[in-house]
């Protein structure tokens, strides 16, 4: 049966994260039944890294999905300015485009949903830029924002946009243009199609993904973001940089909404070897050992999780366990996003940030 809606719109609804409704250009409902995904929910990363535009010619991508359904107020992006290499002068003049994306991942310039300019001296809080937006978005709705220096002069006028970065590479979907929704290996918190993209030349060409240096021609840097909503709401990938930890590190998951199942326990570790245990509501109910680099995750007896309960895992972090760094958002963020004991998820040493241990497969439905 035709579902009315605009030409442009493709709807992709999550049904209790095990199935897709998809609407066809023809407006046809078409469901598919799909694997629970085991993709971590949250980013892993090394450190905070900078992209300096001092080349009128240069342009930073960022390519991402609406987290949710409404009019998105701002897209708020971190910038750096106030350190040699990292800006100068005045501190230039930020430039952002927001456009839809062709089928082939690129944005689609001749259309601009969204404009700013501004600079960055003048208009940053804490390291953080709020861009105007006013745009009213669909869950799962992609966008392109396309950032360049527009200062007469950028070699001396200048400033860094700042991103997560992974010292080895990206690896799984977001390491490739990848187009599909439904793309298992995404490993970042991220959609599938999220990527920080590069230009040389004012946009003629792009890496997608790609950045002016770091493995892989540059695939290395971690789309960070927030998006802010006029229904107050503001969600995205917050964690900017991170460092090595030792102890023992506990994270804490909130189950909400519905009955939640895990059947395996994941970490993004350097490193090391360590046993983790699971509780919930303070009963141990299952354990795992995780080694190696990467992304590594283990199978375990399902265990339900009710609504209402907490998850908790523990386990040693350092020297004798895991190779686990500690994330962090810088402190506009924090409140923005509403960061702590409160959250989807935290690290109860400090629960403003986290760390990459993760309760599989998990959805965000079972935390709002």
């Amino acid at each position: 049966m035709g579902v009315p809606r605009p030409a442009s719109l493709v709807a992709v609804l999550v049904l209790g994260g095990l199935g897709l409704l998809t609407l066809s250009h023809r407006g046809e409902a078409k469901l598919r039944i799909v694997k629970p995904s085991v993709a971590p929910p949250f980013a892993a990363g090394d450190d905070a890294a900078n992209i300096a535009l001092r080349r009128s010619v240069d342009r930073v991508l960022l390519r991402w999905v609406a987290r949710r359904s409404g009019t998105l107020r701002a897209l708020d992006l971190r910038v750096k300015f106030s350190a040699p290499g990292y800006g100068g002068g005045s501190s230039g003049i930020l430039r952002a485009t927001t456009h839809p994306v062709r089928p082939d991942g690129r944005p689609r310039i001749s259309t601009v949903l969204a404009q700013q300019e501004l600079v960055p001296a003048e208009s940053a809080s804490g390291g953080s830029i709020a861009l105007p937006m006013r745009l009213g978005v669909e869950e799962g709705q992609e966008f392109a924002t396309i950032i360049q220096n527009a200062a007469p002069d950028p070699h001396d006028d200048y400033f860094s946009a700042n991103f997560l970065f992974a010292r080895r590479g990206l690896v799984g979907a977001n390491a490739r243009n990848e187009r599909r929704t439904e793309a298992r290996d995404a490993r970042y918190g991220l959609d599938p199609r999220e990527l920080v993209g590069f230009s040389r030349d004012g946009g003629a060409s792009w890496s997608l993904p790609g950045g002016p240096y770091g493995p892989n021609g540059g695939r290395a840097f971690i789309p960070t973001y927030v998006q802010e909503f006029s229904s107050g709401v503001a969600e995205g990938q917050v964690y900017y940089w991170g460092r090595p930890v030792s102890g023992t590190v506990t994270m804490i998951y909130q189950s909400r909404s519905r009955p939640w199942t895990i059947t395996r326990i994941g970490a993004s570790s350097t490193g090391g070897s360590g046993r983790v245990v699971l509780t919930i509501d303070d009963v141990a109910r299952a354990t795992a050992t995780l080694s190696g680099t990467g992304f590594v995750s283990a199978k375990i007896d399902p265990v339900v999780v009710p609504p209402g309960s907490t998850v908790e895992l523990t386990t040693t972090s350092g020297a004798g366990g895991l190779l686990l760094r500690q994330l962090f958002a810088d402190a506009a963020w924090a409140r923005l996003a509403h960061l702590g004991t409160g959250s989807r998820w935290y690290l109860e040493q400090g629960p403003e940030t986290a760390v990459p241990l993760y309760p599989l497969p998990f959805f965000a439905s079972v935390s709002r």
